[in-house]
C-alpha cells in the first residue's frame, strides 16, 4: 500500500509533528509526504490549500502505476491511502 501524508503547518494546527514525519520517512518505504504552507489541519477545506492539495494528490496518483510496475505488480490490485494531517 502506498500512503501519501499531506500536512499543513503545525503552527496553524497541523496534527503531525516534524519528528513523527521524520520517523515515517525513515521507517516506512511506502510513505510519501507533502507539506502545504499557510494552512493548518483542515488544509483541503481552506481556500489557499485546495489547489496545492489537489496538485499533490494528482502527482501522487500519477506515480502509482510506476511504483506498482517497479514492484512487479502489473495486473494486481494496488491499495493506496491519502491522509490529511
Amino acid at each position: 500500500m502506498s500512503i501519501l501524508f499531506i500536512r499543513g503547518e503545525t503552527r496553524l494546527g497541523a496534527v503531525m509533528t516534524d519528528d513523527e514525519i521524520s520517523w515515517l520517512k525513515q521507517n516506512c518505504s511506502n510513505v510519501h509526504y507533502a507539506q502545504i504552507n499557510s494552512v493548518g489541519h483542515l488544509l483541503h477545506l481552506e481556500d489557499q490549500g485546495q489547489t496545492p492539495v489537489l496538485t499533490e494528490m494528482t502527482t501522487f496518483l500519477e506515480r502509482i502505476p510506476k511504483i506498482g510496475g517497479a514492484m512487479g505488480m502489473q495486473g494486481k490490485k494496488l491499495s493506496i491511502a491519502i491522509n490529511f494531517v
